[in-house]
């Protein structure tokens, strides 16, 4: 591969890299500010009127109030940077060297109002009907059979859920998929606004590019928190009874919030 040193004009060799790395870590909690990636810190973030809620029972699902709602954190988290194992620069796609916060949504206010993320982010109307939705049965049979998520179904999450709206409430289920949804929604949210960067993919070799919907086969999830997936990662939108230790793997006792590593697929031009 050749990339461009710069606005220099000069090109220069290097050996096509391709790679699963852990990049992110998004955790959900329903205490705002409360950080487990920070030792379990409570930063001073939002108020009790913010608090979040996990409700399991759907025949109770009357409005907003009635379904489940976290807030959400992102991380940067670039283990092999961080361990100085894998260190060429046109492989770090955002510059990140070590662990740092990106986002928190308790100072996000589309996060707790599906409205004004709605204004925010109005394509979801497009996908916001029942044909629409009923597409998503096709990814959440292929990520069911562990297969590659559809790229083109950019507004589906398989068996987790709708992509939209980019907020922390959803509908009632149960703690897994409910966290799952919301992270993968964090990740489209930061694709939406220019925040993170598409890696996969020859055009991407010597500089990451903007995409606007997230590519979902570019990531997978391991959640680590409060009971870690050692043996394998998770396509987007995979079902619970697939995931390491089934549905029961939630621990009774350990409260609702949950943290995911994320891994992110690379396609890098590592000079020579």
């Amino acid at each position: 591969c050749l990339c461009e040193e710069g606005s220099s004009g000069i090109y220069k060799p290097g050996i096509t890299t391709s790679m699963w790395e852990p990049a992110r870590i998004v955790e959900t909690v329903k205490t705002p500010g409360c950080s487990p990636t920070l030792g379990g810190a409570t930063l001073p973030l939002g108020n009790r009127r913010s608090y979040g809620r996990l409700n399991t029972d759907n025949h109770s699902m009357t409005g907003q109030h009635d379904g489940s709602f976290y807030h959400t954190h992102y991380y940067a988290f670039p283990l092999l940077q961080i361990l100085d194992l894998y260190t060429p620069t046109k492989c770090s796609a955002d510059g990140y060297m070590d662990l740092d916060i990106i986002s928190f949504t308790e100072i996000d206010p589309t996060w707790n109002n599906a409205t004004l993320a709605f204004f925010q982010h109005p394509e979801s109307a497009a996908v916001a009907n029942p044909v629409a939705q009923a597409a998503c049965a096709a990814e959440s049979a292929l990520v069911t059979a562990r297969e590659e998520p559809l790229e083109s179904l950019w507004w589906c999450t398989g068996t987790w859920g709708s992509i939209y709206p980019l907020a922390g409430s959803v509908f009632s289920q149960d703690q897994n998929r409910t966290t799952a949804l919301l992270s993968a929604r964090l990740l489209a949210q930061q694709h939406r606004r220019g925040l993170a960067r598409r890696t996969m993919g020859d055009e991407n070799l010597c500089r990451a590019s903007i995409y606007p919907t997230i590519p979902k086969s570019q990531y997978k999830l391991t959640q680590f928190w409060p009971k870690s997936q050692t043996q394998r990662s998770l396509w987007l939108g995979e079902p619970p009874q697939t995931w390491e230790g089934g549905p029961g793997r939630h621990v009774p006792g350990t409260g609702n919030d949950a943290m995911y590593l994320i891994w992110r697929w690379t396609d890098c031009c590592s000079k020579i």
